[in-house]
């Protein structure tokens, strides 16, 4: 697994509990998602993920969390542009 690679999210709100925040994001179709993610998870507007495959462009990505709207999945395919890798 490749890690420091951080998902940009299209929204970071307050979440339900002090130590979090609900966060959306989407996949790479084009569809939005969202769910709870610990504040830890979370740097500069980016979503702390981890690559576990990926092929050409598109990357299967591990979350720390799940996404509520996809069947509480914690895994997700992105394109590669919604991907910020720190050295």
């Amino acid at each position: 697994m490749i890690n420091n690679v951080y998902l940009k999210c299209t929204a970071i709100n307050e979440g339900q509990f002090s130590n979090e925040s609900a966060v959306r994001v989407i996949d790479y179709e084009g569809n939005e998602s969202s769910g709870f993610f610990k504040n830890k998870s979370i740097k500069n507007g980016m979503l702390e993920v981890g690559v576990l495959d990926k092929n050409e462009n598109l990357f299967l990505i591990g979350l720390p969390g799940r996404l509520e709207n996809l069947g509480a999945t914690n895994y997700l395919t992105v394109k590669k542009e919604q991907l910020e890798f720190e050295n």
